[in-house]
């Protein structure tokens, strides 16, 4: 078997595996999302504070961000004598074009920041059990809002290399939540 062979096995493996991880978790989450009971109260819970909260931020930055392109837009309009095109030009820019991408970064910053407002890095502390295996140890306030949402656990999982770290933690809810 030649060099290349070795290596690209060695790489496609476990890029394939985890694409498999990948799919069967995709699959279990589209399966859980149709699964009973439907948790419509809490759907109108995150409807309003992923969306509606994000609303005032929102329409702010768009109205500065039409104010910007409308300037920059005017100059070139205004050389070649298309004035009368401008308010045209700036609603495809805006509704089209650069709106839905403003909205979905502001809504992500926002509701990122909304996490960290809620729970910060103070209050989560991860430890190791003598076997080496995570887990979590919450501060009061960690506590309370665990208690506040009805969570009985933290699943919790780390990875790292040299330069870069992730963790992920799920709660999970008791029967009934």
């Amino acid at each position: 078997m030649s060099t290349l062979e070795t290596t690209s096995s060695g790489l496609i493996g476990p890029l394939l595996e985890e694409a498999g991880l990948l799919a069967r978790f995709a699959l279990q989450a589209v399966r859980a999302a149709f699964r009973r009971p439907f948790e419509f109260s809490e759907i109108i819970q995150q409807t309003y504070m992923v969306g509606w909260r994000s609303l005032p931020l929102i329409v702010t930055s768009g109205m500065a961000i039409g104010v910007v392109l409308s300037m920059h837009t005017r100059a070139v309009m205004e050389r070649f004598g298309a004035e009368a095109l401008i308010p045209s030009a700036l609603a495809i820019a805006l509704i089209g074009e650069t709106g839905p991408l403003m909205t979905g970064l502001l809504v992500a910053g926002r509701v990122g920041a909304g996490i960290g407002a809620e729970l910060g890095w103070h209050d989560i502390e991860v430890k190791r059990k003598p076997s080496g295996e995570p887990y979590v140890l919450l501060s009061e306030k960690g506590q309370s809002l665990m208690q506040s949402r009805k969570a009985t656990g933290i699943f919790l999982t780390l990875s790292h290399t040299q330069t870069h770290s992730v963790a992920v933690a799920v709660l999970e809810a008791g029967q009934g939540s």
